[in-house]
């Protein structure tokens, strides 16, 4: 799990979904789910994004999914780690991805 912080508060998950899907093109797929978001890529790159807000800003957490195929599990587990939840974090934490309203 990475958690990243951004320092801008009220971020809303049709938000994230907005700024995510730009910035990670259309090869990512984000879907709702509940106060979050679940990210796919291909079959198997899976990650979820949890949004929480606080008073000086906003937590994500995000998360490696994958599917139940237990010899799978721990190897996606771990690629998912090194691959789409670095990369969705990255992305999230980038200054220009919530700007600070003006």
């Amino acid at each position: 799990m990475q958690t990243v912080k951004v320092p801008r508060q009220g971020i809303t998950r049709d938000q994230v979904i907005a700024a995510l899907g730009h910035a990670l093109g259309p090869s990512y797929r984000l879907d709702p789910d509940g106060d979050g978001l679940q990210i796919q890529k291909g079959m198997f790159a899976r990650a979820a994004v949890k949004i929480q807000n606080e008073p000086d800003g906003t937590i994500f957490e995000v998360t490696s999914q994958t599917i139940p195929v237990p010899l799978l599990f721990v190897t996606l587990k771990v690629i998912n780690n090194r691959g789409i939840v670095r990369r969705v974090a990255d992305t999230i934490g980038q200054p220009d991805t919530f700007r600070a309203e003006a």
